[in-house]
């Protein structure tokens, strides 16, 4: 079976906890929407697929060491970011961090059965940008993961990437009347 793993997650998944980890995941891993990912754009010089299988993973390692229920965060964590518009050129603004939990959430729901911790992980992950305050421990980590790899995925790509991302979304936010300075 022909897994989609980047370079930047190879390392993490030739550890010990690859096979738990693939265990859990592998369903979902080789299905076309899934596969989908490595072709949208994210955070700058990434792809989609590379962020959410570097959340995932990560996710899982920690979830495992601190009891919590490893299976559903390495499931919703790779289906966390399951939409497929370009948030650049659509241009949402401050909306999006509204919105694309629940397309995420919608898409997954048609790929596969989701426990109650998995939609809550997939619906809540952008807390405490936005107001769904999450119940499960298992949310908290993730949304925890996903900031943490997002910063590490910007600060990648070099810094003066980075200044152009801030540029760029301060004007998407003073058009929706934030008051953002450069």
């Amino acid at each position: 079976m022909e897994h989609f793993v980047t370079a930047d997650t190879a390392h993490m998944i030739a550890g010990k906890h690859s096979t738990d980890f693939f265990d859990c995941v592998s369903d979902l891993i080789d299905t076309p929407r899934v596969k989908e990912l490595a072709a949208c754009e994210h955070h700058v010089d990434g792809t989609r697929l590379e962020h959410v299988v570097g959340v995932a993973f990560r996710a899982f390692v920690v979830a495992k060491a601190m009891g919590l229920d490893s299976r559903a965060v390495a499931r919703a964590g790779l289906l966390h970011d399951l939409f497929f518009y370009d948030y650049y050129a659509v241009d949402y603004g401050p909306l999006h961090i509204y919105i694309h939990p629940l397309e995420a959430l919608e898409n997954a729901k048609k790929i596969t059965e989701l426990s109650e911790v998995e939609e809550e992980i997939i619906r809540c992950h952008m807390w405490p940008l936005c107001d769904t305050k999450p119940k499960f421990s298992e949310t908290y980590l993730v949304s925890v993961v996903d900031k943490y790899c997002a910063v590490r995925e910007a600060v990648a790509s070099g810094w003066w990437r980075m200044w152009y991302v801030w540029r760029k979304t301060c004007r998407s936010l003073r058009k929706y009347g934030y008051v953002i300075s450069e």
